[in-house]
């Protein structure tokens, strides 16, 4: 069995798909398979992943209908049979020392997922950023450890959530039966499967290698989808709701509603278009919860404010207690406040 399962949905990729085969070929770790999936692409790739296959036995090709980026990852993931699972999207490539650096990592420290740095280009190979992380192994012994990581640095993208910029644990995958929600009806379904596969964690360790090149393709799976970006953050509800249900750790499940709400301020544009602010209404209906609130600031004072005195002494422990209450109840306010205003909007709208 090979060491690791590096799959590739293909759709449409017609002039990058040579590329991005050769940067996983070209490893300088040679124990794994390429799975390749064709995902009904129209144009030639489909006999391009047939070809590669007849070159190297270390790749398979699966042919499917059209179903998009998660059905294509979804499918890869039902025959891989690597120890670990490394996704690539068919139009990007990766750096050579990417799989031996991370299998190394992995060894080293006992991780069972390490994440790493990419650079995002166009089409012309012009850079547009490079996004690199530091250093870091972060150890998940409770269900704290695992809620702090996940509202403070996956989910604000301190950490990249993106499903290609890491490498995941396939014993994880399989015994959770992880999948991906279909990306036409739901925005950010890396998100959904990162965040879940960090309930399920015990450590990860991230990099500061820039391995992964992105490009921005308008016609790539991804982009071919997003033209609904309001109505498919919409059914973030539903991504909320699923993924409490999915979670079994007592302490994630009382503080999922943490959760939801770092996912829908991370992801809430700041526009004025028709469609951002009837979808704001709603959004900020459902986080706007007093009772969520006065918990975490009841949480806050037990948790932090209590051993504040010895830390920092009586006079600076009041006044940060002070202004913490201030903070929590100003925030229900603002909350309060920003209904009312985008309430008159919608009438405007409407009318």
């Amino acid at each position: 069995m090979p060491t690791v399962s590096v799959i590739v949905p293909v759709y449409k990729v017609e002039p990058f798909l040579k590329e991005c085969v050769d940067s996983i070929l070209n490893q300088t770790f040679n124990d794994f398979e390429l799975i390749l999936v064709d995902d009904g692409s129209p144009d030639g790739c489909p006999v391009m992943c047939d070809e590669f296959a007849r070159a190297d036995k270390r790749i398979v090709v699966i042919h499917k209908e059209n179903g998009g980026l998660s059905s294509a990852r979804n499918a890869g993931l039902n025959v891989a049979k690597g120890r670990y699972v490394l996704f690539v999207d068919s139009d990007d490539y990766i750096k050579k020392e990417l799989l031996s650096t991370c299998i190394q990592k992995i060894q080293e420290t006992g991780a069972d997922i390490v994440r790493f740095g990419y650079t995002k280009i166009r089409d012309d190979r012009s850079v547009i950023h490079n996004t690199q992380l530091k250093n870091n192994l972060y150890f998940f012994e409770t269900g704290e450890d695992k809620l702090k990581f996940i509202c403070e640095d996956l989910l604000t993208f301190k950490i990249p959530f993106t499903a290609w910029s890491a490498l995941y644990d396939n014993n994880i995958i399989k015994t959770y039966n992880l999948r991906f929600p279909n990306e036409r009806e739901i925005y950010s379904e890396d998100s959904y499967f990162s965040t879940l596969y960090s309930f399920y964690s015990s450590c990860c360790v991230a990099i500061s290698e820039i391995f992964y090149i992105y490009r921005l393709n308008q016609f790539s799976l991804m982009g071919t989808y997003r033209a609904n970006k309001t109505h498919q953050i919409n059914k973030c509800i539903c991504w909320s709701k699923n993924l409490f249900n999915e979670c079994n750790n007592i302490v994630l499940k009382n503080n999922f509603y943490m959760i939801a709400i770092t996912f829908y301020k991370t992801e809430l544009a700041h526009k004025t278009t028709r469609d951002c602010i009837l979808y704001n209404i709603e959004s900020i209906k459902m986080i706007d919860d007093k009772a969520y609130f006065k918990n975490q600031n009841k949480m806050y004072l037990k948790n932090v404010v209590k051993s504040l005195p010895d830390k920092i002494g009586k006079f600076e422990a009041m006044k940060e207690k002070t202004f913490y209450c201030f903070y929590s109840n100003f925030n229900v306010f603002l909350f309060k406040a920003r209904i009312l205003l985008f309430n008159l909007l919608k009438n405007i709208i409407k009318k």
